[in-house]
């Protein structure tokens, strides 16, 4: 199977201490072309929806020595003809990820480390990064948190650090544009300490030299933080002090994605159905909220 492929660019031993090299290199691809070639062959399916997520193994060179590690192979279906046709200038899906993550990488925001994609014949693409099978979603968290543990000191300390993650990474110049719950993904230590923050799903977001409020409250829209949650979350990424046309911008995208999810069944039946399916038995958030103070 032939492959237009780049792998990653980034000093790779200046990030978490992970060195590379050609072997690494060509394990990688060997692994990733029988995966294709066998349309996942063995390989252990992690999401099957619109685009497919595999776990892979693959060799690694690790401070010297050769470590097999686990890898998330992101599979980017073909889109409609339109959007294909949108794609030649900006890239595929695939690329566009691995060029978010080499940004956010660079500037320090937690991303899953990429180390590879490509672009197939026919408008697929695949997307190759480390698997984070040890994280759990911010949806998850507090989900838990929320139903078995309300503390208010705990929610706060986890919305503190994930609003100073969400910060930074708007303060680097990349808007996420799909800034759900889902996609961002905790690393929980003893007593629920944060130990890091990383966001994934990135293909939709985009790069400037700033983020403008208003762009800011887009993304911000996005985020399922119920009750309380908000004000605690508006504090610690404001500071308090939220200008006029975020407020005005946000009021109007908390209006239009109401709008976007309602409508949904009617623009993308099968879609819908698919969702729905996933969500079924699944917990929710509690319908009242209510933090407990030590």
């Amino acid at each position: 199977m032939s492959f237009s492929l780049k792998t990653d660019l980034i000093d790779t031993a200046s990030y978490r201490g992970r060195f590379s090299d050609n072997l690494e290199r060509d394990s990688m691809l060997t692994v990733l072309n029988d995966l294709l070639a066998s349309d996942g062959g063995g390989a252990e399916v992690i999401k099957n929806g619109r685009n497919i997520i595999y776990k892979i193994a693959i060799e690694r060179n690790v401070h010297g020595e050769r470590k097999s590690i686990d890898c998330a192979v992101k599979k980017f279906l073909a889109d409609g003809f339109c959007k294909r046709i949108g794609a030649i200038k900006k890239g595929s899906k695939a690329k566009r990820t691995w060029i978010n993550s080499l940004h956010l990488a660079q500037n320090g925001v937690g991303v899953p480390f990429p180390f590879l994609y490509a672009d197939m014949p026919g408008g697929q693409s695949v997307f190759i990064s480390e698997y984070l099978g040890d994280r759990i979603s911010l949806r998850d968290k507090l989900i838990d948190v929320l139903t078995n543990n309300p503390d208010l000191e705990l929610v706060s300390r986890i919305l503190k650090h994930v609003a100073d993650a969400i910060r930074l990474m708007h303060s680097s110049g990349f808007k996420h544009n799909d800034l759900g719950n889902q996609n961002i993904l905790l690393d929980i230590g003893n007593d629920d300490e944060i130990l890091s923050i990383e966001f994934i799903d990135l293909n939709r977001g985009f790069i400037r030299s700033k983020i403008y409020d208003a762009q800011i409250a887009r993304d911000l829209s996005r985020l399922t933080l119920p009750g309380e949650l908000r004000k605690i979350f508006d504090k610690y990424y404001f500071g308090g002090v939220q200008s006029l046309i975020y407020k005005v911008s946000f009021a109007f995208y908390i209006f239009c994605f109401s709008c976007h999810s309602k409508t949904r069944k009617y623009r993308h039946p099968f879609r819908q159905r698919r969702i729905e399916m996933e969500r079924a038995g699944r917990i929710g958030y509690p319908d009242k909220i209510v933090l407990k103070s030590k």
